[in-house]
């Protein structure tokens, strides 16, 4: 099974509410096709990155070539975890957590967007990635 050769596709992060997990390529669509219908309000760049901002369907296409590569140019040092977010089993939006130089800095950047059909109806609230301390191999008396 592909999952014995690539174990991150096991990986789940479950809450009452909500589910993080990598999609599959049918699920992936559904979330290029959410990005597609959009990611922000109009008229609004809360993005630090320009993707986002690109026509529909160059932007659906960035996105799946962006799942595509990080998974393709995954190491130790450098990675970056796409999650896909569901809510009630539908795709809602993504959450992505990358490091880079890992192993040096032990830093993680995150990324995350919902898309706005489930602005204010999706219950999500980022509280910090301290209980999730040990999947990035972090204790608590790390300063990071």
């Amino acid at each position: 099974m592909l999952i014995d050769h690539w174990p991150l596709l096991g990986l789940r992060l479950i809450t009452p509410r909500l589910e993080l997990r990598l999609p599959s390529d049918e699920e992936l669509s559904e979330l290029a096709d959410l990005a597609a219908e959009s990611m922000h309000e109009p008229g609004s760049m809360p993005f630090l990155v320009s993707w986002p901002s690109l026509p529909p369907k160059k932007r659906a296409r960035a996105l799946v070539q962006r799942h595509w590569q990080h998974r393709a140019d995954w190491s130790e040092d450098d990675w970056s975890l796409d999650l896909a977010v569901f809510a009630d089993g539908r795709v809602v939006g993504e959450q992505e957590i990358s490091g880079r130089d890992y192993s040096i800095l032990r830093e993680v950047r995150t990324f995350s967007w919902l898309g706005v059909r489930h602005h204010g109806r999706v219950p999500v609230r980022v509280t910090g990635l301290a209980q999730c301390r040990p999947l990035f191999g972090l204790h608590s008396d790390d300063p990071s």
